[in-house]
């Protein structure tokens, strides 16, 4: 799965310059985007996750680890 297809580069809370140095220390096979343009996230992702390592993937997971990839929140249901 591609962690760009469910969350953007600015989602992580990052100014560019410190997102491109987070993604810099992942050390990914294939040079990463200039910007914060979605499109170019995704594709890099799919270009480059095959030959990423298991903590490559993970890293990338990583950088957003503030965002919940899913809540769960209760709901009441009435019997009527």
């Amino acid at each position: 799965m591609n962690p760009f297809q469910v969350y953007t580069p600015p989602m992580t809370g990052l100014t560019e310059a410190r997102f491109f140095a987070a993604v810099a220390t992942l050390e990914p096979p294939l040079p990463w985007p200039t910007g914060f343009r979605l499109l170019d996230w995704v594709e890099w992702w799919d270009l480059c996750q095959d030959e990423a390592t298991d903590a490559q993937r993970a890293g990338a997971w990583a950088l957003f680890a503030n965002q919940p990839f899913f809540e769960v929140t209760r709901v009441e249901v009435s019997d009527e």
